[in-house]
């Protein structure tokens, strides 16, 4: 379904570690209001919705 190649689209270059840019960076991907969290929050609704649809019906 998903295709990754692990390559980065530019070429990046880190001179030095910066930890809070990292731990900013990390929420703002895949914390709590993240992308990558609401992606799949919203990929995922109709399968669970039909789920329960299954289940709740007779």
């Amino acid at each position: 379904m998903f295709y990754t190649d692990g390559k980065l689209q530019y070429p990046v270059r880190v001179e030095k570690a910066n930890p809070l840019f990292a731990r900013a960076l990390q929420q703002a991907i895949g914390g709590i209001e993240g992308e990558i969290r609401v992606a799949m929050q919203y990929s995922s609704r109709p399968a669970v919705r039909a789920a329960t649809r299954s289940f709740a019906t007779f």
